[in-house]
């Protein structure tokens, strides 16, 4: 906070001059950076962020892993951190070993279930449901999950649109902007040209919904 000409500080408050936290003279700073910079243009360090292999974290425990998922085998060929998944359950009175023998209908689970550890039907891991867990699901007649909460997040993001803009003619058949026939506005869209949405254009999209 307050800091002006800091290199490679953190947790500093009204100070100047500084790298790696360690104090020096104003003339000291300005003979020292230019070097620090010419050797790390030299290396490519300049201007990247922090190498990912002194992070403090595993990557499979970093948005990294949402965005670019890797197995255990990659991870660890890269010379990165990986995190074996832990499920600290405390002491449940059983444990549903097939999730296929939960009840139907949420309307048969009774409060008894909190007490209960389910294990997750692909990667066995167990989970419990919580008591306001419960309680939604059976306000909106939901069954009990059979999958691991990090599995059902993975499902979850396995149907987001990827990070990637596909070029794309709108899909109105409509005529539109001057246009006869289907409009032939073009853009950028992230859903990919094999999906079965129709995308389109902001004009059209407005005329549509309004």
């Amino acid at each position: 906070m307050n800091c002006s000409n800091c290199f490679g500080c953190t947790g500093l408050q009204h100070k100047q001059f500084c790298i790696l936290n360690k104090q020096y003279s104003k003339e000291e700073y300005e003979k020292l950076m230019p070097k620090i910079i010419e050797h790390m243009t030299k290396t490519g360090e300049w201007g990247e962020f922090f190498p990912i292999t002194i992070s403090p974290f595993a990557f499979n425990e970093t948005l990294g892993q949402e965005n670019y998922p890797l197995t255990k085998e990659q991870i660890e060929k890269r010379g990165w951190k990986y995190k074996e998944p832990e499920d600290r359950i405390p002491r449940v009175e059983k444990t549903i070993e097939d999730p296929s023998t939960l009840p139907k209908t949420i309307n048969e689970v009774t409060e008894d279930m909190l007490k209960w550890a389910i294990k997750c039907e692909t990667s066995r891991r167990p989970f419990l449901i919580q008591g306001r867990e419960l309680a939604f699901y059976k306000q909106r007649n939901i069954p009990l999950p059979h999958l691991h909460p990090e599995i059902r997040y993975q499902k979850r993001l396995e149907i987001r649109n990827p990070f990637i803009l596909f070029p794309h003619q709108c899909d109105c058949a409509e005529s539109g902007h001057g246009h006869e026939g289907r409009c032939k506005v073009e853009f950028e869209t992230a859903y990919a040209p094999d999906r079965p949405e129709k995308v389109y254009c902001e004009g059209c999209y407005q005329k549509a919904v309004i």
